[in-house]
């Protein structure tokens, strides 16, 4: 008889072969394990390139998943403590210059400069190597859900794309219980009851650990009650519960066992550590998966999969289909009369995304939670499992509002008995503990820093910081309405420095009232190399513009527009800048929608040397 894992919200999708274009596909990356670094080349092996491939000129994410970082070895609650956090979680964008193959697969990538980051290979290290695409040209439009290739102990978890214009999200995009593995369930032993004092052990008779930034490589510590490190302890004699996985909070401790009432905490699993110490924009984890439950009659479960990391960076993001973007622990199945396994944590989503669009009926929902662990289904008391910690939501901007959901919050504790009289410990920390705004780029690192700002008087003030290694010539500032067509704003010619960032601030008069405009910067290097910043979006006060913001938008019958400027013109355009009417108005002015068809337009407002441009939508 088998028992696993359910997932605390869908169900894993089955998926198609990925060939830069999705149709009904779920995967957009290639993987592979990085075995050694010399340089700029890396030596790879157990490459997966089912739904990508890597290719010269490809951009990837180098990625640090597991390092040497176990502390405390000794047979205590103190086992699996953090020593260094060392460079686990450390990622790195990077571009391919070349490679070499064998049997058709890569076995060495050379990139186009070494790595800046430092990364590890030891026996207790895994980095992998994930191709980083761009979807869309420069939209991008989803034609099936996607998803990761689940981590194996060598690569996958992560899925990541790019999309230089708007993604129109009509999927869903999930990586839950694609994380770090549970623990497996004990063989049956029926051994002494609330026996607490087996932490570490190599012994079948008490349930294993779930996986964590530490790859373990010694037998004598793979089962017993304490974590290793945000993986959760396994139950104990007898009966004991699997501890819950941790990420950004710390996972609950597994519940007493058989006949504990007298000996508590009793023999459950401790709940993987939170890492919310370590955790940006720079650094982030796989969800710890939970331990398993100890049994003695063959109805134990296993621990819970920790999340997957999800990593979007787009200038605009459109819900057009009630979209979900998820990156959830998994839930533990109940168990009978003996332990069950712990719920894994919740993985880690980076939103580089300036705007977000939905409406009442195409709404987003974006979650990194804990999953629950399992209950026990039996009259006599035994042990459920704990809690999954809160995973992280990164967002580069402020907080989206309108009708986007976003939560982490922690997998709650499973049943003792079968009436709940008794609980195994939640995961640590109040909901959203783990949502974060307002963070720095994270898929450009040698831009430390671009924001854009009310300036003085009618202006907007670009600020940017570019690391100095490479000698720039000039910086180029573009803005854009739509995401298609750019404008030139200006140049600036780069400041010659011997300090290691280079610190740059500029002012420009404001446009587009009312709606966001958009800018980006190109840095053009001595040698003709081009870097192009993140983008920022910018919307300039109302109360200066020529018209108040159109309503209802979207618009299905008509499309109210109230001019406060003093001869103002409105030109309707198509998305791609072409005129289809031009009106002259003043006061309330009504714009019959029904005389056009569906789509995105654009109100162009001018008045003299003033012009504005306003996003409508037509159903």
């Amino acid at each position: 008889m088998t028992y696993s894992c359910q997932l605390k919200s869908l169900p894993i999708l089955i998926g198609f072969v990925f060939i830069r274009v999705l149709s009904f596909s779920q995967g957009v990356n290639a993987y592979a394990r990085v075995a050694s670094i010399s340089g700029a080349s890396l030596t790879v092996s157990n490459v997966n390139q089912t739904y990508d491939t890597f290719d010269g000129g490809d951009r990837v994410i180098v990625l640090q998943m597991q390092d040497d970082v176990l502390g405390n070895t000794s047979n205590s609650d103190a086992f699996g403590g953090l020593g260094a956090i060392n460079n686990a979680g450390v990622y790195e964008v990077a571009t391919i210059a070349s490679l070499t193959t064998y049997s058709g697969s890569p076995n060495t990538i050379t990139l186009q400069q070494p790595l800046t980051a430092t990364f590890n290979t030891c026996a207790n290290c895994r980095v992998q190597i994930i191709t980083y695409p761009n979807l869309g040209t420069p939209d991008y439009t989803t034609t099936g859900n996607m998803q990761p290739l689940a981590w194996d102990g060598e690569k996958g978890g992560v899925l990541a794309f790019e999309v230089t214009g708007t993604l129109f999200l009509g999927h869903n995009i999930t990586a839950n219980s694609m994380g770090f593995r549970g623990g497996n369930r004990s063989s049956n032993w029926g051994g002494p009851s609330c026996e607490i004092s087996v932490y570490r052990t190599s012994s079948a008779n008490y349930a294993t650990k779930g996986e964590s930034i530490f790859l373990n490589t010694d037998v004598n510590y793979t089962a017993g009650r304490a974590r290793m490190l945000n993986g959760g302890g396994g139950g104990s004699s007898h009966n004991g519960g699997g501890g819950g996985g941790g990420n950004y909070t710390a996972g609950g401790q597994g519940g007493p066992g058989w006949s504990s009432s007298g000996c508590l905490p009793g023999s459950g699993g401790l709940g993987g550590l939170a890492l919310s110490g370590y955790i940006s924009p720079n650094r982030i984890y796989l969800g710890g998966g939970g331990g398993g439950g100890q049994q003695n009659n063959s109805v134990g479960t296993i621990g819970g999969n920790g999340g997957g990391i999800i990593m979007i960076r787009a200038a605009r993001l459109e819900s057009i289909g009630n979209a979900k973007i998820l990156a959830n622990g998994a839930s533990c199945t109940n168990s009978g009369n003996d332990g069950a396994g712990g719920g894994g944590a919740g993985g880690s989503i980076l939103l580089e995304i300036p705007e977000f669009i939905t409406y009442p009926s195409r709404t987003l929902q974006i979650s990194a939670s804990g999953g629950n662990g399992g209950s026990v289904n039996n009259t006599g008391l035994h042990a459920g499992g704990g809690g999954g910690g809160q995973g992280t939501i990164i967002f580069t901007g402020a907080l989206p509002t309108g009708d986007v959901s976003y939560s982490t919050s922690a997998g709650t504790g499973g049943c003792n008995i079968l009436n709940c009289s008794s609980r195994a410990d939640s995961g640590e920390g109040v909901d959203n503990m783990g949502v974060l705004s307002g963070m720095p780029s994270f898929l450009d690192l040698e831009w430390l820093e671009f924001n854009v700002s009310a300036g003085s008087g009618n202006a907007v003030k670009l600020d940017w910081k570019v690391k100095a290694e490479i000698e720039a010539s000039y910086f180029t500032v573009e803005r854009s309405f739509d995401l298609q067509q750019w404008q030139h704003e200006l140049s600036i010619p780069a400041i010659p420095t011997s300090q290691d960032i280079e610190s740059y601030t500029v002012q420009i008069p404001k446009m587009g009232y009312g709606r966001s405009t958009y800018y980006r910067i190109h840095r053009t290097d001595v040698g003709g190399g081009l870097s192009t910043s993140p983008l920022r979006s910018y919307a300039a006060s109302l109360s200066d513009g020529l018209i108040k913001n159109p309503y209802p938008n979207p618009a299905s019958d008509y499309l109210d527009i109230i001019v406060i400027g003093e001869n103002v013109n409105i030109n309707l355009l198509s998305v791609d800048g072409k005129l289809i009417e031009r009106f002259s108005a003043t006061g309330n002015f009504r714009l019959e929608v029904s005389n056009y068809g569906a789509g995105v337009y654009f109100l162009e407002c001018t008045s003299g040397a003033t012009r504005e441009m306003y996003r409508v939508i037509f159903e």
